[in-house]
């Protein structure tokens, strides 16, 4: 009977060890669950928080402006109106830029109503008035004037020309040097050519103060 009643408490005693031990790992399972749903709630915060600043990224991005390429050399500068109205390329292309990027001497033209095929030509014409050089003064200033009356250039001594289209350029080019250099005694300074009816062989020569013409 003794052994029976020891072996009652002691059975008794185990109990509670028992009990202290599930409630232990209960609560282990429980910090392992608490821990692990801590590490997924600030994953997902993190993760909310890094989309957030993608997301402003991209609109910072897309409410920039985008990097601009612009021409190494340009045909002129623009002016419209008298107006500056950027710069033109050398494929007679109107764009804008910064004028710091075109620090050097370069003609400038006034537009007026000119349109892109006009441009075109006005940039052809610039590009080959600037290998011509030789025998007249530098071109400074190319201006717009009418469809009918085409375009008129200035050069840098005085000297203006009525030039028309850009339709026989290099003969033009040609044939004013030629003529100025026939009448450099009888000038005494800058002259006024009109090339607008070189189609008909045609080139008005005048000296820039007289009122007399000399056909040629």
């Amino acid at each position: 009977m003794r052994l029976k009643s020891r072996f009652r408490r002691g059975h008794a005693a185990a109990r509670p060890k028992l009990k202290r031990q599930n409630l232990q790992k209960f609560l282990a399972a429980v910090a392992v669950v608490l821990l692990a749903g801590c590490a997924v709630a600030a994953a997902f915060h993190f993760g909310r928080q890094l989309l957030a600043m993608k997301k402003t990224a991209v609109a910072a991005t897309a409410g920039s402006a985008a990097p601009r390429s612009y021409p190494k050399e340009i045909a002129a500068r623009v002016t419209q109106d008298g107006k500056p109205a950027g710069f033109l390329s050398l494929n007679g292309r109107l764009f804008q830029a910064p004028p710091s990027l075109y620090p050097g001497a370069v003609p400038q033209i006034e537009i007026g109503k000119a349109g892109q095929t006009d441009l075109a030509g006005a940039a052809k014409f610039l590009a080959e008035a600037a290998r011509a050089q030789g025998g007249f003064s530098p071109l400074v200033r190319l201006s717009y004037v009418s469809p009918q009356d085409g375009w008129k250039a200035f050069f840098a001594d005085g000297t203006e020309a009525e030039w028309g289209d850009f339709r026989w350029t290099d003969l033009k080019l040609e044939r004013m040097r030629q003529v100025l250099n026939d009448a450099k005694d009888d000038l005494s300074g800058p002259a006024n050519v009109d090339l607008r009816y070189f189609g008909d062989g045609r080139i008005i020569l005048r000296a820039a103060s007289a009122k007399s013409v000399s056909m040629r």
